[in-house]
């Protein structure tokens, strides 16, 4: 690697890439990027996937996937100002062709965060690279979908970046894995290698194209999982090796390996010349050198499954199958005299008819043939005078009934196979192997060029489903004979019959490979998030197909201006934890449909993206001339963890039900996410609130509450002489606001007061004596905060020494942690997002204020505890008002040896406190700190969300935690017991039925995560 400090002009190809190097002694940077996307060709071409042929439409349009990448200069730098002393420096060099970034810092502060962004705050889009490794360097390559790209390292000591802006490090996304075999069958291993996998087995998920299969193991390596087995399911076709953990998805962005399914113990011939399927029987007849055989194609193990075979054939050529159950088939061979008949349901092969008559004598040299529908008819691509032979059946001497120069063309037939098929109204097409044109042939003598597709179409196989007398749609294919087949079997309980697939055989090597329906693609073919709620806040949705909440956009490929049904499925719900023994018993995939919405409404397919006409959960649309259609998913308000699917039904010319359900294709699942923001904000470490009662002072002193009446006002509770405090109340706000700052005199020293009441009388406030005049009117509040105002003052220098895991030592705020609550919601379906806009400092508030920190009994709405805090959480949060909004605040809570109360909430808050103070005496070492404060701020969120809303509030059942078993971990409670759980644990977790079906021993039903309304609600009350 040369590194460079100068600027670097690199030319690669067709494209110039200007990059300006720098070394950024800093742990934080960005780099600028620029992109431009491609568009895709034309054609109705298949082509297997797993040959590295992407499938082009038969008219222009954008394919989504390809982008030309093109970088023009410059790098900007974005560092953070942290907290405490950052002692590790970034470093950035870039390879010659601007393919690989070296990030590379220095070892002093191990272990590691890397994190990366597109947005320079990290405030959205942050993705993780690597999480606490000792290493020193690292390559990666440059995302070409994103402008900007900035990077932080950061070691123990410092608050990473992403963590400074949004309040937590995002768990990282499972990486694009590597896989141990591109080629298998139903019931085989895929091994798949990624970093960040669940260590739970069963929580990992990939999709298999319509299905979707659970992890049997999981190997690990610290808290992740690093490689996972997974048994390919019985009817999956190809697909990307696409892998969700721990509620995250691989990168949809990225380019993932492709599984290729080949059916296990099957006989490769040496070149396959057909494939034909029978509707009649759902079997499937291959061609090959020498051989022509029946195929049960749709068993795990289909060498068994192989039937009828006939070998008197050199080059057997066949055709597609009539409606009556038979297909024709003729020796590709100099000089064939006859053409046999095949009935698909007996394996019986009868003579058809010969190929020449008392008027057809000459010799046909076969290149491939076509069936009628109805029987009547062969057609045979004669290479012997470029002509297309019709063939009744039947004919032979005695006879005149061949027809020669069908058409009225010379056709060039030098390859072999050559694509040929025919529809109901003897409209058929053929391709000229010579020139690259595919003629319609509609007569004796009327022909038609349908255009050059440029190269030989070896196959062609009419789709009689939408094809009329007077009107054809084709599939055609380079270099591989195909067939359209659909399994009529039944794979499972649940599962529906009739899921179709593409069948292509290689003409050259024989290798098989069952794809998905190419022609009736939808777009995007990975899983998408799709957001419940957004709160009027103006913060992207994961996907970029969400057009509102709730609504997501699908795009269909289909036949221009032909009609496909559409239908909402609904796929069991992704259950937050693994059960004992995974899904559906020992079935490792999720049952196709789990039909759990019954009465639900207001969800479906709509054709507008307001959804304004209505939805409906089956719906017809025309595709339109760009051979695609739009149609938006809206879901029900349900809850998170909701799966969908839609289902691409075929129906017929018109529009109408075909008489057998034919599936051609399934959108991935749409899975429903609540999302819940959260605000970080800083309380005081020490301060003291106005009194309310007595009489305004002075504007050089204030009168403070006295905490209680034996405490002397000397104690450090309360704020002393010489120290700089800010005053401020919800108009005056302090970071941001018009706060005023004073100093605290010595002489006259603070002190408890009679300050005189206004109706008469006295009460004993702490007063103090200021070095200034204040400015500022300030509205002090009751305690109950009904004021609206609740003036304060808090300390902002000489502030205790305790040490706090976000801050500095000697910081002047308590902050609350949000890193690693992702993990603990995730698999429950709930996003969130920390906000930093909108923090600042909240009240002082004693741990002698009995009422307000430890909850009284009871739930009525005027209990003093409850009333105080709901007033406060009204008064302080400018959010309030929004209901998906929680405020994770960092106080002083009550002494240990008082009480071991270490935080509280409740779901109708819109606010959690976290003791700090209390959970420092817990522990003096900083990590077990951090993870004690990160089970305690779950475990007050899981309030926040009804968990456990059983008498007491709290549980002992025990949950999943971090072992190598799928049961339950004996004696360890779950994350709501009234202490928590173990902390250092880092899959301690909630009891998985709350979060699934509602609290089971209480029998509320209505679930912890999955509510109809939202999830944390302001209202009093409620």
């Amino acid at each position: 690697m040369k590194k460079t400090k100068s600027p670097l002009f690199v030319s690669s190809g067709k494209n110039a890439v200007l990059l300006f190097l720098f070394f950024f002694f800093s742990s934080n940077f960005c780099l600028s990027q620029e992109f431009i996307k491609g568009d895709g060709g034309c054609g109705l071409r298949l082509k297997p996937r797993g040959s590295g042929v992407e499938v082009k439409a038969s008219s222009a349009h954008p394919t989504e996937n390809e982008i030309n990448y093109f970088s023009q200069g410059n790098f900007s730098t974005s560092s953070p100002i942290p907290e405490a002393t950052d002692l590790t420096n970034l470093f950035i060099d870039i390879s010659a062709d601007a393919s690989i970034l070296y990030l590379s810092w220095n070892d002093n502060d191990a272990p590691f965060v890397i994190s990366r962004s597109s947005d320079p705050s990290f405030q959205q889009d942050v993705e993780v690279i690597a999480k606490e490794i000792d290493a020193t360097s690292i390559e990666l390559s440059p995302r070409q979908n994103k402008i900007l790209e900035c990077f932080d390292v950061s070691g123990k000591s410092v608050v990473s970046y992403p963590a400074q802006a949004i309040g937590y490090d995002p768990d990282p996304l499972p990486s694009v894995p590597d896989i141990s075999s591109d080629t298998l069958w139903w019931g085989d291993t895929l091994t798949i290698n990624s970093n960040y996998l669940d260590p739970i087995a069963k929580a990992n998920i990939m999709p298999m194209g319509d299905r979707y299969a659970r992890a049997d193991s999981v190997t690990t390596m610290g808290s992740y999982g690093v490689s996972a087995d997974f048994e390919i399911l019985d009817d999956s076709r190809g697909f990307y090796t696409l892998v969700q953990a721990n509620g995250r998805l691989s990168d949809p962005t990225q380019s993932y390996p492709y599984i290729a399914l080949s059916p296990r113990g099957y006989e490769t011939v040496s070149g396959v010349k057909g494939i034909s399927y029978a509707p009649q029987t759902g079997k499937v007849w291959i061609a090959g050198s020498g051989t022509l055989f029946e195929l049960d194609l749709f068993r795990r193990d289909v060498e068994n499954g192989k039937g009828v075979e006939i070998t008197t054939f050199s080059n057997p050529l066949i055709s597609t199958v009539s409606e009556d159950g038979r297909f024709v088939v003729v020796d590709g061979v100099s000089g064939a005299d006859c053409v046999y008949q095949v009935d698909v349901s007996t394996g019986v092969m009868t003579v058809y008819a010969s190929t020449k008559d008392d008027s057809f004598t000459r010799s046909i040299y076969p290149k491939g043939i076509g069936f009628a529908p109805d029987g009547s008819s062969c057609f045979i691509a004669d290479g012997n005078n470029g002509k297309v032979v019709k063939v009744p059946v039947n004919a032979g001497p005695g006879s005149s009934t061949i027809r020669d120069n069908w058409g009225n063309r010379t056709f060039i037939f030098s390859a072999m196979p050559v694509g040929i098929d025919v529809n109901k109204g003897y409209n058929y097409v053929v391709v000229s192997s010579g020139d690259g044109y595919i003629y319609q042939i509609t007569g004796q003598s009327s022909s038609s060029s349908l255009g050059s597709i440029g190269s030989v179409a070896n196959g062609i196989e009419i789709d009689r489903d939408y094809s009329i007398s007077n009107y054809s749609c084709f599939y055609y294919t380079e270099g591989y004979a195909c067939a359209h087949c659909y399994n009529k079997n039944q794979v499972e309980e649940n599962e529906p019959s009739f899921h179709g697939g593409t069948l292509f055989g290689n003409i050259n090597n024989g290798f098989i490979n069952l794809e998905r329906d190419w022609s009736f693609v939808p777009y995007r073919d990975f899983p998408q998030k799709v957001i419940l709620n957004n709160s009027n806040v103006s913060y992207p949705y994961p996907s970029p197909y969400q057009v509102s909440d709730r609504i997501i956009e699908l795009k269909i490929h289909g036949w221009r201006d032909l009609p496909v049904k559409l239908k909402v499925i609904d796929p069991p719900d992704l259950s937050p934890y693994a059960p004992d023994g995974g899904w559906g018993g020992s079935s490792p995939h999720l049952p196709y449909e789990g039909n759990d919405n019954v009465g639900m409404a207001d969800y479906g397919l709509c054709e507008n993206s307001d959804c304004s006409t209505g939805a409906e959960t089956i719906r017809t649309v025309t595709i339109g001339s760009d051979w695609t259609k739009k149609v938006y998913l809206k879901v029900p308000e349900r809850y998170s963890g909701n799966n969908f699917q839609v289902q691409v039904e075929k129906t017929d010319y018109n529009g109408a039900d075909l008489p057998e359900l034919r599936i051609a294709a399934t959108t991935p699942i749409y899975t429903t996410w609540k999302r819940v923001y959260v605000e970080r904000d800083k309380m005081f470490r020490r301060g003291n609130l106005l009194d309310a009662d007595v009489s305004a002072p002075p504007a050089d002193q204030l009168y403070l509450l006295r905490w209680d009446a034996t405490t002397p006002e000397t104690d450090p509770m309360y704020v002393q002489a010489g120290e700089q405090i800010v005053v401020f109340d919800a108009s005056h706000s302090y970071p941001d606001g018009a706060y005023e700052v004073a100093s605290i005199l010595s002489t006259p020293a603070p002190a408890f007061f009679d300050a005189p009441l206004p109706g008469g009388g006295t009460k004993c406030v702490l007063r103090v004596y200021l070095d200034r005049e204040l400015v500022n009117e300030y509205c002090p509040s009751p305690l109950t905060f009904d004021s609206g105002e609740s003036a304060a003052v808090g300390v902002v220098s000489n502030c205790d020494s305790a040490s706090n895991q976000i801050n500095a030592s000697n910081s002047c705020f308590y902050d609350a942690d949000m890193r690693a609550i992702e993990k603990t919601f995730n698999d429950g379906y709930v996003e969130f997002l920390g906000l930093r806009d909108g923090m600042g400092a909240v009240p002082y508030i004693s741990d002698q204020l009995q009422g307000f920190y430890i909850t009284q009994s009871g739930q009525d709405n005027q209990q003093p505890g409850r009333k105080m805090r709901y007033g406060f959480q009204r008064i302080w949060f400018s959010n309030f008002d929004i209901p998906n909004y929680v405020h994770l605040i960092g106080v002083r809570g009550p002494e240990r040896s008082v009480s071991d109360v270490v935080g509280f909430s409740r779901q109708w808050s819109v606010y959690t406190f976290v003791h700090q103070e209390t959970i420092e005496q817990y522990y003096s070492d900083l990590d077990l700190r951090l993870n004690f404060e990160k089970t305690v701020n779950n475990h007050e969120l899981g309030h926040q969300f009804r968990v456990n809303i059983c008498s007491g509030l709290h549980d002992t059942r025990p949950a999943w935690c971090n072992t190598d078993s799928p049961q339950y971990c004996p004696g360890e409670p779950c994350l709501m017991k009234a202490d928590g759980g173990e902390p250092t644990n880092d899959i301690r977790k909630f009891c998985k039925e709350d979060l699934f079906l509602g609290d089971t021993v209480c029998g509320d039903g209505s679930g912890a995560v999955r509510q109809e309304t939202d999830l944390v609600r302001s209202e009093e009350g409620e």
